[in-house]
């Protein structure tokens, strides 16, 4: 799901600048992504440490809102909603979810992530006893 999310972000980034400033904008992008991943885990950790269990969720809530507030009133650059418009259409992604690749992948990513998800929860007692 990382990879997923990873590509299609430099996809909008690199979509939402003008042309010389692609690389810009991807190294600041990836800069700001690095930045998290080493911050994230101290700030949750502080946060969980300070507000309990439910500290760092309550945070993730109030950020998200304020972004979805956000992104309601700033306005949006109309060039944008163009370029990416005129590129798309429905029937590239018709034909991509219609792929047999594309639905095999699919089908393995759910299966493997649903196995993950039913393993947890039955492994976490064996693996909290004394030999591990």
């Amino acid at each position: 799901l990382a990879a997923c999310t990873e590509v299609s972000s430099l996809e909008v980034t690199k979509k939402s600048v003008p042309g010389d400033l692609v690389g810009e904008a991807v190294a600041w992008t990836e800069s700001a992504r690095t930045l998290g991943i080493v911050i994230g885990p101290l700030t949750g950790g502080g946060m969980h440490h300070a507000a309990g269990y439910k500290g760092p969720f309550i945070f993730s809530a109030c950020c998200f809102l304020v972004l979805f507030f956000a992104m309601l009133v700033l306005p949006a650059d109309k060039k944008v909603q163009t370029m990416s418009s005129e590129k798309f259409s429905n029937d590239t992604v018709w034909k991509l979810g219609n792929a047999p690749v594309f639905m095999l992948m699919t089908f393995v990513i759910l299966l493997s992530c649903s196995a993950i998800s039913f393993l947890e929860p039955t492994l976490q007692p064996m693996v909290s006893e004394a030999p591990y």
